[in-house]
């Protein structure tokens, strides 16, 4: 499972800490510029996964990450949507090859 959610959904978080079975990476930061490809297609805004509230570039967002234990963890796809460096993602269970530790508070 993979959502992007806006700042004001940061209180949702909580509905996923106690899912037994599943591993989590959570993400915090700037949501990047959209590349020219994007602006060709007029995309404007991403969409918070919770409330539906526009998100664009320069905001702060949310990105989480599930996956069952033992499975392989999703690629780190929070890197397309949010400026991130080595202190802005983290998991419960390690690092999964790319070094995320705490939040990076804004």
């Amino acid at each position: 499972m993979r959502r992007l959610l806006c700042k004001n959904c940061e209180p949702a978080l909580k509905a996923y800490e106690r899912e037994p079975g599943w591993a989590k990476r959570i993400g915090y930061g700037k949501v990047k510029a959209f590349t020219p490809d994007q602006v060709k297609a007029k995309l404007t805004q991403h969409s918070c996964d919770d409330c539906n509230a526009p998100i664009v570039p320069g905001d702060q967002a949310i990105t989480l990450s599930m996956w069952l234990n033992g499975e392989h963890p999703h690629p780190a796809w929070e890197l397309n949507f949010l400026e991130v460096n080595s202190s802005t993602l983290s998991t419960e269970k390690g690092t999964y090859g790319i070094d995320f530790a705490a939040r990076e508070e804004s």
